[in-house]
C-alpha cells in the first residue's frame, strides 16, 4: 500500500484515487526508436538550466555592450525616422536637441571595460558549464542504451536456457515415470530450472531499470 501511494504521488494524483497495479508477469521493457534526435536531451532540467543561463549572459552581455552607445531614438512613434535622429546635426537645433535626445558616455575610469569583460567572462564560463553538462548527459544515455541493450541479450539467453532446461524435466520425468531413474534427478532438473527462472526475473528487473534510466537520461520517453 506504501509503494501505491509513492507512485500516485510520482504519476500526480491522490493516492486514494490511485489504481494500483495489478500483479503481472514482467516481460521485456520497450526499445526506443531508432533515429532518436539528440535534441531530445534538451528537456532534460540540467540541460535546459545550463541553456538558459547561456542565453542569460548574452543578456548581460548585451547590456555591457550598450552602454558604450549613446542613447538615441532612431525611429519615431510611427517606425518612421525619428525627427531627433534626422535633426541631431543640424546646426540650427543642434543645442535644443542635444540634451534631451542623446546621453553620451563619459569616461568612468574603465568600469564600462570592467563589466564587459565581467559579462563575457560569465558567458565563457556558462558555455563551458553547459558543453560538461551536454557531455555528461550523452555519457548517461550512451551508458543506459548500452545497459538495456546487454540486458535483452541476456535476456534472449535465458530464454533459450529455460527452454532447454523445461525439455530436461521433461524427460526425466518421463524417465523416472518408467522406472530409469530415481526421483532425485527429476528434483534437480526442477532445482536447475526454477534458478534459471529466477535469473529471468531479476535480468527483467535490471533490463526495466535500465529503460527507467534511460528515459531519466533523454529526460522523458522517446513516443
Amino acid at each position: 500500500a506504501r509503494t501505491a501511494n509513492a507512485l500516485a504521488i510520482l504519476c500526480g494524483m491522490p493516492p486514494e484515487g490511485f489504481c494500483g497495479l495489478g500483479h503481472c508477469a514482467l516481460n521485456i521493457p520497450p526499445t526506443p526508436r531508432p533515429n532518436l534526435p539528440a535534441e531530445v536531451i534538451c528537456r532534460r532540467p540540467d540541460v535546459a538550466a545550463a541553456l538558459a543561463r547561456i542565453r542569460s549572459t548574452v543578456a548581460d552581455e548585451q547590456v555591457a555592450k550598450a552602454a558604450y552607445f549613446p542613447a538615441i531614438q532612431l525611429t519615431g512613434t510611427a517606425g518612421q525616422e525619428s525627427e531627433y535622429l534626422a535633426n541631431l546635426l543640424d546646426a540650427g537645433s543642434f543645442a535644443a536637441r542635444f540634451v534631451p535626445s542623446i546621453s553620451i558616455p563619459m569616461p568612468d575610469g574603465g568600469r564600462r571595460n570592467a563589466r564587459l569583460e565581467k559579462a563575457r567572462g560569465k558567458y565563457d564560463e556558462a558555455l563551458a558549464n553547459w558543453r560538461q553538462t551536454l557531455l555528461v548527459a550523452l555519457r548517461e544515455v550512451e551508458d543506459s542504451l548500452a545497459s538495456a541493450a546487454g540486458s535483452r541479450t541476456i535476456l534472449a539467453r535465458l530464454d533459450e536456457a529455460e527452454k532447454a532446461a523445461r525439455d530436461y524435466v521433461s524427460i526425466v520425468e518421463t524417465r523416472y515415470q518408467s522406472g530409469l531413474t530415481n526421483y532425485l534427478g527429476v528434483i534437480d532438473a526442477r532445482r536447475s530450472l526454477l534458478d534459471i527462472e529466477l535469473r529471468q526475473v531479476q535480468q527483467r528487473q535490471e533490463a526495466y531499470q535500465a529503460t527507467v534510466d534511460l528515459i531519466t537520461a533523454l529526460g522523458g520517453d522517446w513516443k
